[in-house]
């Protein structure tokens, strides 16, 4: 009995290492990156998840003087340090998203960097009623943003990331 074109392609998958129906390595029981948007959604997503950290970061870089000073007020120890390591953060773990190297570990690394900084700079229940709004948005913003993260973390970069280009597992291994 002739194989129809679909079974041609499920053939093809399985000799690739997939799962038959599926764009997942054999044996990982999560659904295709990227779902209905396919695989530009997955780097579109990246790309702005992304962009948050590397404006950020670069930011930090060029303002060294008036981020180093705004620690400085909040009293914290190793200002330097803090900066060098926020920076680190945001451009390494910004790069690693939208380029989709190691993309599971970036977000991961992203998401207790940005547990750690909400907390501590968007503790909006200490403000003021004049700052207390604006700091309450800036929470659930970063909030919002630590669930894309978990997201991308669980899910991986999808097929448009260097992780897959050069055959990486999708598991971050």
């Amino acid at each position: 009995m002739p194989l129809s074109s679909g079974d041609r392609i499920s053939e093809r998958a399985v000799a690739r290492g997939f799962s038959p129906g599926t764009e997942q390595p054999a044996g990982h029981d999560l659904p295709a990156p990227g779902g209905s948007l396919g695989p530009a959604g997955m780097l579109l997503a990246r790309t702005l998840l992304a962009q948050a950290f590397l404006v950020s970061g670069v930011g930090k870089i060029l303002d060294w003087p008036g981020n180093a000073a705004a620690l400085a007020r909040m009293e914290l120890p190793l200002v330097p340090a803090l900066l060098v390591g926020s920076i680190a953060c945001e451009v390494g773990g910004g790069l690693s998203l939208w380029l989709g190297y190691k993309a599971r570990l970036g977000a991961l690394a992203l998401a207790v960097y940005l547990i750690a900084t909400t907390f501590a700079f968007h503790n909006f229940w200490t403000y003021p009623e004049p700052q207390w709004h604006a700091q309450q948005v800036q929470f659930l913003k970063n909030l919002a943003i630590l669930g894309g993260l978990l997201a991308l973390a669980s899910c991986g970069p999808g097929p448009w990331s260097l992780d897959r280009q050069w055959g990486h597992r999708p598991d971050g291994a």
